[in-house]
């Protein structure tokens, strides 16, 4: 079986901002392919992350590659690609969105970083509280055992003792 791929046309930087500037559809889809592309390619040199999380990343990135375009931070004059501060770019527009996909990759380790620790903090305290009532249960003599209780049993209310 042979494996048959698309040619799907590929523009220069200009027309991509100029055509999503434009809200051109058939542009957005082709810059967002162009995009996804490079992405696919290049993302495992620049950050490491499963692939569950690279489609997470890939989409922020995107929507701020295309924000920064609606927003004129990016823009096409005199058929030269323009940054906010009116210089022409110096690189190509899928370095930039790397650039941007490298910030996204930081934050979003930043933020799962600090929630997989607490996880890991929780889990390890409840191993810890559980391998202590192991041995509270099954190391202790009946007479350990029975203090416990007592102890648990004065620290009830009244209500809750008579039941």
């Amino acid at each position: 079986m042979t494996v048959t791929r698309l040619k799907v046309k590929t523009y220069s930087d200009v027309a991509y901002v100029e055509g999503v500037f434009r809200r051109n559809p058939m542009m957005e889809r082709a810059l967002h392919y162009h995009c996804k592309r490079y992405f696919d390619e290049n993302y495992k040199g620049v950050f490491f992350v499963e692939n569950e999380h690279k489609d997470e990343i890939f989409q922020e990135t995107f929507i701020t590659l295309w924000e920064k375009i609606m927003n004129k931070k990016i823009y096409v004059k005199d058929g030269e690609l323009k940054g906010n501060d009116g210089n022409a770019f110096s690189g190509k527009l899928t370095t930039f969105f790397m650039s941007i996909a490298r910030l996204k990759y930081l934050e979003w380790a930043r933020e799962n970083l600090h929630r997989y620790t607490n996880e890991e903090e929780e889990r390890r305290r409840r191993d810890q509280e559980m391998e202590m009532f192991k041995t509270i249960l099954y190391d202790s003599d009946d007479e350990t055992m029975l203090e416990i209780i007592a102890d648990c049993i004065s620290k009830m209310s009244k209500q809750c003792n008579q039941i």
